[in-house]
């Protein structure tokens, strides 16, 4: 089964336009009845436009996210954005037909029955049955611990878009940053116990320039145990911030509901520049991931994007139910965004938000090439030069 991308003239209409099925030669299309039926078809068509014009109830035709880049993005990665159609659309389609044959090749799918998107199709095939076991002697405490752990996107303490500045990403080169959050020990959902704090309440972190007395001992014991093989999840409350920090770094702020708990890794990383409360939680055991798109080739973008695609469904809620594993994996990645986050804002770029290997800056005049040359020096991907040629 071939992986087509079309190119509609017009994205509302959705009638004529070009296509190509796997990096073919392309050709033009007077509307979706042109498609043939045995090939699937990505569209430059938002999700909205699909649903409207009840395309959804196609087989062969898919939603934009379904190899988890929109064509949108992607076209933007590879300086796309102001190529021929003819040559845009033969292009994608090969990079999400060898998107589709490397994920093919590894999970022994042909994914013909994903009608969502494959990261979500592969969270419930993927995802062990114990990361949503809740064991009967913890209830569901366990459960909002590991929901409230759980963030995937970081968005700034308070929104200021400077006049005509454009919205601009950089990501970490995908096949490396999925081989770096593999490489972080992970739970697996396994000898749950309860973990009490002395007192009730343990006070660490960083307040007015100076690390909190007990800080040290408490990290290193932390660091300890994650690196033992135990993963934790406490309670939290942060009752300071450094001030520079917080305007991209705020405890909670990006996320869909309030936090009340961390991972220890979030909490290890909060103490640098916070001041915390640290209440009792959960804990259990981790180990290393192994994953199946380590092999790949790590200097194709349709690799990246495979590898991309494995981590992003292992942590991927399932049927709403948060697990352990994608609570640690999107910790990893929100860590390593905000550290480049750190750099970017002390240049002086406007922050947007981070996530998912990417930051997102507000940049205008000749803002981008600095943010460029300062990307490459994080060992960052910019805009228009991730194409592996």
């Amino acid at each position: 089964m071939g992986v087509g991308y079309v190119e509609f003239d017009d994205d509302e209409s959705c009638r004529s336009g070009w296509a190509s099925v796997d990096g073919g030669e392309p050709f033009r299309i007077e509307g979706i009845g042109d498609l043939e039926t045995g090939s699937r078809w990505v569209l430059n068509v938002k999700h909205f436009t699909i649903r409207k014009k009840g395309l959804f109830r196609i087989k062969h035709v898919l939603r934009e996210d379904f190899f988890r880049l929109k064509p949108t993005i992607l076209k933007r990665e590879l300086g796309l954005s102001k190529a021929l159609p003819a040559v845009t659309v033969q292009i994608i389609s090969s990079v999400y037909s060898r998107v589709m044959r490397l994920l093919s090749e590894r999970f022994e799918d042909d994914f013909f029955s994903a009608d969502y998107s494959i990261p979500a199709y592969l969270a419930s095939k993927l995802l062990p049955p114990k990361q949503f076991a809740i064991p009967p002697a913890l209830g569901s405490d366990l459960a909002v611990a590991v929901k409230e752990s759980t963030q995937e996107n970081q968005a700034p303490q308070q929104m200021s878009v400077p006049r005509g500045a454009s919205l601009t990403s950089y990501y970490f080169p995908r096949s490396g940053y999925s081989a770096y959050l593999f490489s972080n020990p992970l739970p697996t959902a396994e000898n749950w116990g309860r973990v009490e704090v002395k007192g009730g309440i343990k006070k660490i972190g960083f307040y007015r320039g100076k690390s909190i007395k007990g800080t040290e001992a408490w990290l290193s014991k932390m660091k300890g145990l994650h690196e033992s093989g135990v993963a934790m999840f406490l309670s939290v409350n942060v009752t300071s911030i450094d001030a520079g920090i917080a305007q991209y770094a705020q405890f909670g702020v990006g996320a869909n509901y309030q936090r009340r708990y961390a991972s220890l890794p979030e909490i290890i990383y909060l103490a640098e520049f916070c001041q915390l409360e640290v209440g009792s939680g959960f804990k259990c055991d981790s180990k290393v991931y192994s994953p199946r798109c380590k092999e790949v080739e790590t200097g194709s973008i349709s690799a990246g994007i495979a590898s991309e695609v494995e981590w992003i469904a292992l942590s991927t809620p399932v049927a709403k139910k948060y697990t352990p594993m994608g609570a640690y994996i999107r910790a990893y990645d929100r860590i390593a965004c905000l550290h480049a986050a750190h750099e970017f804002v002390s240049a002086g770029l406007n922050f947007g938000s981070c996530g998912a290997g990417k930051v997102q800056l507000y940049l205008s005049g000749g803002q981008e090439k600095e943010a460029g040359e300062l990307a490459a020096k994080l060992g960052m991907m910019s805009p228009a030069n991730s194409f592996n040629r």
